[in-house]
């Protein structure tokens, strides 16, 4: 919900750098390119299974420049967790966050619904599936440099990012809980 309640954010990152998380979570740093420092998030959730869910962010500010598309190939071709098959879900009003899968490889599955914490109502989702090959799985997160991102873990100091970084519903789509488990054999 926007605005967010005070600490929230701050209570986020806590969660996401935490020994008992249970996602990875990675900030878009534009810090070299000089832009801001937290762009947007990408989280990565292992559901079990050899399962992964790409979740990701962006600051209103940086939608359209491409910046959740690179990240999320990024992510996708680290595949830090050594997923088999990762997962993705869209609200159905947001065709550009679903280009960023299908360009990033990913394959559409099928409708479904999920409840949106910002919108206080079950809405109709686009759900995404990509197969990935076999590859060690990293324990820790790990980072990922693109050519115009640093991904890294979440630090202390993001949350301010991030709260700044939230303009509206549209940017709280990460907050939504899916489904799980997917099977596909």
């Amino acid at each position: 919900p926007h605005p967010l309640p005070p600490g929230a954010a701050e209570a986020m990152v806590a969660r996401a750098m935490g020994e008992k998380r249970d996602s990875d979570v990675w900030a878009m740093d534009g810090s070299a390119q000089g832009l801001a420092e937290v762009l947007g998030l990408v989280t990565l959730t292992p559901h079990g299974g050899g399962q992964s869910e790409v979740s990701y962010w962006v600051a209103p500010a940086f939608w359209n420049t491409g910046f959740a598309s690179e990240a999320v190939n990024a992510v996708v071709v680290a595949n830090p967790h050594g997923s088999r098959t990762l997962f993705a879900e869209v609200f159905q009003d947001n065709p550009a966050s679903a280009r960023v899968l299908t360009n990033a490889g990913f394959q559409y599955l099928g409708d479904a619904e999920c409840f949106s914490v910002a919108r206080a109502a079950t809405v109709p989702t686009w759900t995404y599936t990509r197969k990935m090959g076999l590859r060690d799985m990293s324990t820790n997160p790990v980072v990922i440099r693109t050519a115009r991102l640093v991904l890294r873990p979440l630090e202390p100091g993001d949350a301010g990012w991030i709260a700044a970084g939230i303009a509206d519903w549209d940017a709280m789509q990460w907050l939504t809980t899916p489904p799980w488990p997917y099977r596909i054999e």
